[in-house]
């Protein structure tokens, strides 16, 4: 990832622990900014805390799509995504 993520956003889903934690802080250390969702609110004000290049929300992906407007505010702000 060196010098990849330079100036990109990242969107990481589960993101306040375990792999997707580790993703994350990997993505922020290579300059990106990164948003991440999780189910976990504790976990990902803690996350966010680490640093100003972390944005996050409180989400359940495993839930089916509903037209909630924090989660279209969400995609709208961070269209430009990194997927694996």
């Amino acid at each position: 990832m060196s010098g990849q993520s330079q100036q990109q956003r990242v969107f990481i889903t589960a993101a306040a622990q375990g792999i997707g934690r580790g993703i994350a802080r990997a993505f922020v250390a290579a300059g990106a900014r990164v948003h991440i969702c999780d189910i976990d609110q504790d976990a990902l004000n803690a996350m966010a805390a680490e640093s100003d290049q972390i944005s996050c929300s409180l989400t359940d992906v495993g839930m089916k799509l509903r037209s909630k407007p924090s989660s279209v505010k969400v995609l709208s702000n961070w269209a430009a995504l990194m997927c694996w």
